[in-house]
């Protein structure tokens, strides 16, 4: 609790703000109590509270005569509630009022299933902005109690909503699941993405004074009642294929002026652009993660591409964001971009990664104002000569953050010089354009009669501004080069040179690319004196380098204060990045800002920081290395010459020079690594994992184990692990000395609070998970370890695995798994523990393949049970019941001649997917069951029978849909009389058996 209860009269007077962060202990803010004490809160903000269950406590008394209270809150922000079941725990109506709320906020709650109470819903007139996202809510507002009028349609008027954001709600299904209507007078911005279960128009469902009529997920808005100031919109593909199938012969987008289309995060989108043709007014268009190829062209069902040939006469602003599909052009040359775009005047693009150049034709953009390209990471110049002279209404031109760019405009081979005019642009911006050398390298003859600012910045390869004939822009009297006021040496070109020899492109420079052979290369090795200021430097990319050693000492990384990003790449000579051999006094190297590092393909480097000196990065929140063989530490005291040692003393990764609180992100392959942590405790290590969420280990074949034991505690956050092809790993929590530590009070249950995604991969030598005294050995979990919100699992290649389970796990440790899959284990004589079967109730995907011993899915109890062509005894029936898996996948199990060895039955409810293949020992897939016991009668307590895979009723498969049965020996389809599976599949709409 907050407060102390019941708080003493008077408390908090005036307090108006309050912020409640990380209280994981927290289960209520104000229970109903103390409302009243805080009627005058104005500003409400809770976040990363693990088991807060609600933020109002509501409780009715008997009795309640009073009048209700207003409460004075005006703006509620919550986030990050995993467990909030309740914003208001009940209804408040008759006891207080919050209909002076004008914002509200909801994130991250997935437990939440609605956001108001109908009380309060329809009394808050002020409310003018609503975002809830990526929580697990199914309505907006939930129906009113029971007793209340369900006949009487209830009537919410929002009269004051100008913006409504709904976004990642995949449970959601209404606003409201009752009869109702809604006014939305002054609603200007509606953004619905990945809200796939709620419908966001529908039409009249009777004619009752427009109220709708069903209980049944209404829409949110109703064709025929026209939002009057509705002009942004966003949608994703879902939606927009719901809006355009034709169903609604009114159009409410009659006064849509922006319009945007966000990809959807499942699966790419496609929409006809002819869709935009109904949006009469509109003016912006802006479509962001999208898996796009091409602009204006589509695949037609037959595979044949289709061009747009219509015309969107009313678009002047067009935004292209994180289109990474695109193949190297925004359109194919033969697009008529000025006939569908007859008045665009603005073009931005931004984040497209696969982005060569923009590709367009000279006619494209004759009515072009404005041009901006940002941090499209593979674009090499902007656009050819031959298009850019098309664009003679072209004023401001800005390319920045583009570190492959080269060139601005491209001369093409064989192309012959020309005259190119840019007659009224006014502003040129070049901006991090860490590799550019001209804005042309051809010969042409360039003219900038109404150009008057010129910003260069970050451009340290820049020599000189074109090779051709340049006419000196008249109204341009200075070039502004970063923060600096300008530089002016008589004409363009002597000024470029002038800036590229004074080294002006490295003031305040925020992006530097240091490679092989380049200037900047040469000037960063000239710069150990510290005569240049990299103050400002935010990303640093080292790549090819052959004869660095190190990039910084320790004086030059002690002004880095701005790094953001370090990339180093196929630097073979590199032995750290940073080289702390000098005398300092300072006993901390401290990077404020780096948030990532990144290192691969550096054959020589041992570590990341060489010296004494401890390294501070309190915003780390990624390291990867990829492909460093000899690296073994971040931070080391060790001389390239003293690798053979540290070779034999198993210097962990990660000690107590290296401090990093807020590592979210590691990614370890192709190391020599001996071990991550040290075996004793140590705070500054315990506090690096804190925050860690994201672990993979590739190929690390020196690791023996993975965290110490003591450790494990402090991994609270961890969210993945996957360990894959490390040849000597052998447990992946190191246990040595377990007696001692249990006195010492080290926990005996390893708790993986977090832990959703865990896969274990080439683990040959890898015996169990963590090792527990007078337990099997080869068993993967036993009962030292929980998993309580581990939700996919997948073991590849555990070869000296012969049980993935034990008989007796841990209370609620698997319970949440919905993805299985076991590979290649070739020990395995079984999957499932019988007692296993019963916690994997929310199980939807089931993959077993290639597996050579397993002889059954499913094992005995005591692990002691007859074959399934053997005797079976009568005494009882074991029915199993796996409620949710959709998908079940059987593959190259030789040896596997049933589900379960004793007479069983199983339901399969939801099954759609079900896959046999090359299981050449099971001598039947189905049968009829048949009551053994009935039909033999009491006093036969046995029978011979060859059980098959699955022995079905009417119930077994009630929705599978896809049944393949391939290369499976002299596998019988059907046991008994030949009955057709379909009759018992009633909607299976694939078969694939060739055998039959």
């Amino acid at each position: 609790m907050i407060w102390r209860n019941p708080l003493p009269p008077n408390s908090f007077p005036k307090l108006q703000v309050l912020a409640v962060d990380g209280c994981d202990e927290l289960l209520t803010i104000f229970p109903s109590n103390m409302l009243i004490t805080f009627q005058r809160l104005h500003r409400l903000f809770v976040g990363n509270c693990g088991s807060l269950q609600q933020v109002f406590e509501i409780m009715h008394e008997e009795n309640e005569t009073a009048l209700p209270a207003t409460a004075q809150l005006r703006e509620l922000h919550i986030g990050e509630l995993p467990k909030l079941k309740y914003i208001w725990k009940s209804d408040p109506k008759g006891i207080f009022s919050f209909k002076k709320i004008c914002a509200i906020t909801v994130c991250d709650c997935q437990s939440l299933k609605n956001v108001f109470p109908a009380s309060i819903a329809k009394d808050l007139p002020k409310l003018g902005y609503l975002a809830i996202s990526h929580s697990g809510v199914e309505e907006i507002v939930s129906k009113l109690e029971e007793g209340s009028d369900s006949e009487t349609a209830v009537n919410f008027e929002f009269d004051q909503l100008y913006d409504l954001i709904l976004w990642r709600l995949p449970e959601l299904k209404c606003f409201y699941p009752g009869k109702h209507t809604a006014r939305w007078p002054m609603l200007n911005k509606l953004e619905v993405v990945e809200c796939g279960k709620m419908k966001i128009l529908g039409t009249h469902l009777n004619t009752n004074n427009g109220q709708l009529d069903s209980p049944i997920h209404p829409p949110l808005f109703l064709v025929e009642k026209v939002i009057p100031k509705l002009q942004h919109l966003t949608l994703d593909s879902d939606y927009i294929a719901m809006i355009s199938d034709g169903q609604f012969s009114s159009n409410p987008f009659h006064e849509i002026k922006v319009f945007e289309v966000h990809g959807h995060a499942a699966k790419s989108i496609y929409f006809r652009i002819s869709f935009l043709e109904r949006f009469y007014t509109l003016e912006s268009l802006i479509v962001t993660y999208c898996e796009i190829k091409e602009l204006f062209c589509s695949e037609r069902d037959t595979g044949n591409e289709e061009m747009y040939a219509g015309r969107l006469s009313t678009i002047r602003n067009l935004k292209l964001v994180a289109l990474n599909n695109l193949n190297n052009y925004l359109w194919k040359q033969d697009v008529q971009v000025d006939h569908i775009l007859p008045k665009l005047e603005t073009l931005e693009v931004h984040d497209c990664d696969n982005l060569i150049c923009l590709g367009t034709s000279s006619a494209s953009f004759q009515n072009l104002t404005t041009l901006d390209v940002w941090n499209c990471e593979a674009m090499k110049y902007f656009d050819t000569c031959l298009a850019v002279q098309g664009m003679a209404q072209l004023k401001k031109l800005r390319v920045r953050d583009c570190i492959s760019m080269k060139e601005i405009v491209a001369t093409e081979g064989g192309e012959a010089t020309c005259d190119i005019i840019f007659s009224r642009l006014r502003s040129l911006e070049l901006v991090n354009l860490p590799r550019l050398k001209s804005f042309c390298s051809g010969s042409h003859t360039f003219r900038f009669p109404c150009l008057q600012e010129l910003i260069v910045s970050g451009c340290p390869e820049l020599e000189i501004f074109c090779k051709g004939v340049l006419s000196n822009p008249p109204l341009l009297q200075k070039v502004v080069c970063g923060k600096d006021n300008g530089h002016w040496c008589s004409d363009l070109n002597n000024t470029i040179q002038e800036m590229y020899s004074i080294k002006a492109g490295f003031q305040a420079i925020e992006y530097l690319v240091l490679s092989e052979f380049s200037r900047s290369i040469e000037i960063w090795k000239e710069n150990v004196h510290g005569s240049l200021d990299f103050k400002n430097l935010k990303v640093l990319e080292v790549y090819e380098c052959n004869t660095m050693t190190c990039i910084f000492s320790v004086s030059m990384a002690l002004d880095l204060v701005q790094l953001e990003d370090i990339k180093v790449k196929q630097c073979p000579m590199m032995e750290q990045i940073i080289k702390g051999a000098e005398e300092t006094e300072m006993d901390i190297l401290l990077l404020p800002k780096l948030l990532e590092i990144r290192l691969e393909s550096c054959s020589r480097l041992t570590s990341f920081c060489m010296g004494s000196i401890t390294l501070e990065c309190p915003s780390l929140y990624k390291i990867a290395v990829k492909d460093c063989p000899k690296m073994y530490a971040m931070a080391s005291t060790r001389e390239q010459e003293d690798i053979e040692i540290v070779g034999r003393e198993k210097t962990p990764f990660f000690n107590h020079k290296v401090l990093c609180a807020h590592l979210k992100y590691l990614k370890l392959s192709s190391t020599n690594i001996k071990k991550l942590w040290p075996d004793k405790p140590d705070r500054a290590i315990s506090s690096n994992v804190l925050n860690l969420q994201y672990l993979f280990v590739k190929r690390c074949h020196n690791l023996e184990y993975l965290f110490p034991s003591f450790l494990v505690k402090n991994f609270e956050r961890l969210y993945l692990l996957s360990l894959h092809n490390c040849e000597n790993m052998e447990e992946i929590i190191f246990t040595d000395g377990l007696a001692a530590a249990a006195e010492a009070g080290i926990p005996q249950i390893y708790l993986f609070t977090k832990l959703y995604f865990l896969k274990l991969g080439r683990l040959p030598k890898l015996r169990t998970f963590c090792h527990q005294e007078n337990s099997e050995s080869n068993t993967l979990f036993n009962q030292k370890v929980a998993f309580p919100s581990l939700c996919c699992l997948r073991i590849v290649g555990m070869g000296k695995c012969r049980k993935i389970w034990h008989d007796k796990l841990t209370k609620d440790s698997f319970h949440e798994l919905t993805i299985l899959a076991v590979e290649q284990c070739d020990k395995l004589s079984n999957v499932l523990p019988f007692d296993m079967v019963e916690r994997l109730e929310k199980l939807e995907g089931l993959e077993i393949s290639e597996c050579e011993s397993v002889e059954e899915i499913i094992g005995l109890a005591d692990d002691r049970g007859l074959n399934s062509n053997e005797s079976i005894e009568l005494k009882s029936t074991t029915k199993f019941l796996f409620p949710k898996i959709r998908q079940l996948i059987l593959h190259k199990l030789p040896k596997l001649k049933g589900l379960y060895s004793k007479v069983h039955t199983t339901d399969w409810p939801l099954l759609k997917q079900l896959e046999v293949c090359e299981c050449s020992k099971v001598e039947t897939f189905a049968g009829e069951y048949i009551n053994f016991r009935e039909t033999q009668g009491e006093n036969h307590s046995v029978i011979s029978v060859q059980q098959p895979l699955f022995w079905v009723t009417k119930e077994t498969f009630p929705n599978l849909e896809e049944l393949v049965l391939v290369r499976n020996g002299n596998m019988k389809v059907w046991h008994g009389h030949g009955a057709d599976p379909k009759q018992y599949c009633p909607k299976l709409r694939k078969f694939d058996c060739p055998e039959t």
